[in-house]
């Protein structure tokens, strides 16, 4: 069998990092307080590495008879009432184990004797795979180079054959479980994958007989483009100067599900980030300069402004900081995410955003901050509120309950 190199390598390039850095959902962060799955992001510490940044606490994913466990610190005991089912159609399940609000399943690594159970992160903001050795009590690997190991196979939902992961340390955080690797868009956008957080399992299907667009729909689910922005074939995806003006020829944007958001008829291009864990303050939501100024130019009553919540960021470059600006959705005023039709998707009816004003020194980070057009970054604790979410890169749509 081939050697699957789980990255996509024209994006190191976009984002000027090394192949040790994780090219994730924009390369951002919520705030110090928020915790965030990918790498080099400024002022979390989030799933991946060499984050700039502390960790904030823990909550606890529990289900309690259908809802989200009123034990999870931080207020995510939304007290959800079920309005949907799991049609067969769905595919099997794996559980999920959660460490705050970051998702855990277990794979297996290598093969024969050399096979061993790890838990990895399951993480929608990453377009990289990667894999910690140090969380191994004995060799898995095929061979090394300073930046990836090569595994004789992976079995996630069945088996991949032998596969190439990107390595770094996660030791820093401490779980349980003990996190050994990331699950990125790279394994997670070749078929559809639904994320239950009601029932703690993931849920996933080859395309083939994954359920048709009327099933999702008479199970309870309204359908949200992610057209151009996550897709099995990566030949599909949008050039970088959709969202960056300057962008080099032959750049892609990542392939991160990312949907449109609306606030009074303003929208942006909002990326899902699943190991995005914003636990200390729930609802948290990143945008863009250009987001902000449009919203406060086309609806000024729409955000309330909370200068205690003002952050100062590190950034990926030494010595930069960026300031992060927050606000609060207005009484009466409702996020939303638009529906294949055009109309209201899943809504946001609480919210906290954290406006990153990018300094031109910490462009080459990457992110949402450095886009031209608006956008956003939404964080773990909607998707927890929301239930459960469909991911399918087949067909660029992202469903969720009603």
């Amino acid at each position: 069998m081939s050697v699957r190199l789980l990255a996509v390598v024209v994006l190191s390039a976009l984002w000027g990092c090394g192949p040790m850095t994780d090219i994730d959902a924009g390369s951002d962060s919520g705030s110090v307080i928020n915790t965030d799955a990918g790498t080099t992001d400024a002022g979390t510490t989030d799933a991946g590495t060499t984050d700039a940044g502390t960790d904030a606490g823990t909550t606890d994913a529990g289900t309690d008879a259908g809802t989200i466990d009123a034990g999870i610190d931080a207020g995510i005991d939304a007290g959800i009432v079920i309005t949907w089912r799991f049609p067969s159609c769905m595919g099997p399940s794996l559980p999920l184990q959660f460490a705050g609000q970051h998702p855990y399943v277990d794979v297996t690594l290598g093969s024969g004797t050399t096979a061993q159970n790890a838990a990895f992160l399951v993480d929608f903001g990453s377009t990289n795979s990667w894999v910690d050795l140090g969380a191994f009590s004995q060799p898995a690997q095929l061979s090394c180079n300073p930046t990836t190991c090569t595994y004789a196979d992976f079995d996630f939902f069945g088996s991949w054959g032998q596969v190439t992961l990107f390595t770094s340390d996660f030791s820093q955080f401490m779980g349980p479980p003990r996190q050994a690797g990331i699950i990125g868009t790279d394994f997670l956008s070749v078929r559809p994958t639904t994320m239950d957080y009601v029932g703690r399992r993931v849920v996933s299907s080859p395309a083939a007989n994954f359920c048709t667009p009327a099933q999702l729909e008479d199970a309870g689910f309204v359908a949200m483009p992610s057209t151009g922005f996550y897709v099995s074939n990566l030949n599909d995806l949008l050039p970088l100067s959709t969202v960056v003006n300057d962008a080099g020829m032959g750049l892609t944007v990542p392939n991160v599900p990312t949907l449109l958001l609306r606030l009074d008829g303003v929208v942006a291009y909002a990326q899902l980030d699943t190991g995005f864990d914003d636990a200390v303050v729930p609802n948290s939501i990143n945008i863009n300069v250009p987001y902000l100024n449009e919203i406060l130019m086309r609806a000024p009553t729409a955000l309330v402004r909370q200068p205690g919540m003002d952050l100062t960021l590190t950034t990926c470059i030494g010595g930069v900081s960026e300031p992060v600006t927050a606000w609060r959705l207005a009484s009466g005023h409702t996020l939303e995410f638009v529906s294949t039709d055009g109309g209201t998707g899943h809504r946001i009816p609480n919210a906290v955003l954290f406006a990153k004003q990018t300094p031109a020194a910490a462009r080459v980070c990457g992110g949402i901050g450095t886009w031209d057009v608006n956008g956003a970054q939404v964080a773990a604790s909607h998707f927890f509120g929301a239930g459960a979410v469909v991911f399918d890169p087949v067909r660029s749509t992202v469903w969720m309950p009603k």
